[in-house]
């Protein structure tokens, strides 16, 4: 996404085992059953359906093991998955709409259908809540940002958001936690907003709530862990340079919050050694023996992970080159 996530067509996804994650949804309190796959959105494109959906089956162990993929229409974005009804959503910059896909039991995915909103000229991220069933979009140019009630009954090619927010800021990365939404503002703003959407009306309520980030020079990914109240944010520092990515880890996020804090990292991952150049996304599995944190690596064409207590400039636990860049992911461990 060279820097951005230019998320336009969303996928549906259906299969037989739930998804667990927080940056893409809000299934926390999924079953435990071993299983972990990274899934990665990149920005393969050209003058046919390519391969730009990648899983990673398993996901936390070295090297990391490629188990399959989707050839799918034109185009990339950011990626979320629906683990009740095992659906799942990606952007695409041509068709400003929809394709699908399915996850069977060993992970492996087939296409299905989906919708198009021909207003979705930047979408840079997306979001699901699976217990009311909202895909929420951050679109870039506009500074908005877009509720889809029940996504999965929309169909055609003329289709408009349930509701939408204007902010003051222009959003890039977006995560859920139950009804709050947490958002990144790109560029000079640093700053980390949160918004609470209705669950019965849908409504998406003015945002009332900020961090701003100290260290920070442009803000992308963000993923929430709710259980310890950690919030990870990734930061990809001039465009033009590749060695000047950033993941922020910060504790003890909700009481910053409510004071709109400017806030000190706990934790800054930083470095040549990191291989951090343009991290545009993030995630992390919440497993007591894992707390891994997953990087999609844009500028460097990698997925980086590192453990929780990682600070500095320090190696990554995995270091895993692709052939195209990383647009997204989202890993399902459980």
């Amino acid at each position: 996404m060279t820097k951005q996530l230019f998320h336009v067509c969303i996928l549906f996804i259906a299969g037989v085992w739930p998804f667990a994650g927080c940056k893409k949804g809000d299934d926390k309190n999924l079953p435990k059953i071993t299983v972990s796959r990274l899934y990665v959105s990149t920005s393969a494109v050209g003058s046919k359906p390519l391969s730009n959906i990648l899983v990673f089956d398993p996901a936390d162990l070295a090297p990391l093991k490629f188990r399959t993929y989707l050839s799918d229409t034109l185009g990339y974005g950011g990626i979320a998955l629906n683990d009740s009804t095992f659906r799942g959503y990606q952007f695409s910059t041509k068709l400003r709409g929809v394709r699908g896909f399915s996850v069977d039991v060993a992970g492996a995915l087939s296409q299905g259908s989906g919708f198009v909103d021909s207003s979705l000229v930047s979408p840079k991220e997306i979001a699901y809540r699976r217990k009311d069933s909202l895909l929420v979009i951050s679109h870039n140019s506009d500074s908005t940002i877009r509720v889809y009630s029940k996504p999965d009954t929309l169909s055609g090619r003329k289709n408009k958001p349930t509701n939408k927010l204007k902010l003051d800021g222009k959003p890039q990365g977006i995560c859920f936690d139950q009804t709050d939404l947490y958002v990144v503002l790109e560029g000079d703003r640093k700053e980390i907003q949160k918004a609470t959407i209705n669950k019965t009306t849908s409504l998406i309520f003015p945002v009332k709530n900020k961090i701003t980030v100290t260290g920070a020079t442009n803000l992308r990914g963000i993923f929430y862990y709710s259980k310890q109240d950690i919030l990870f944010i990734t930061d990809i520092g001039l465009e033009t340079d590749l060695s000047d990515g950033k993941v922020f880890i910060i504790e003890g996020a909700t009481a910053k919050f409510l004071t709109n804090s400017i806030v000190e990292p706990t934790r800054v991952i930083s470095g040549v050694s990191t291989l951090l150049g343009n991290p545009v996304d993030i995630d992390f599995d919440q497993r007591e023996d894992k707390n891994l944190i997953y990087v999609a690596e844009n500028g460097n064409k990698k997925i980086l992970v590192f453990k929780l207590s990682d600070s500095g400039d320090i190696a990554p636990f995995i270091n895993q080159d692709l052939a195209s860049p990383p647009e997204a992911i989202y890993l399902d461990a459980r």
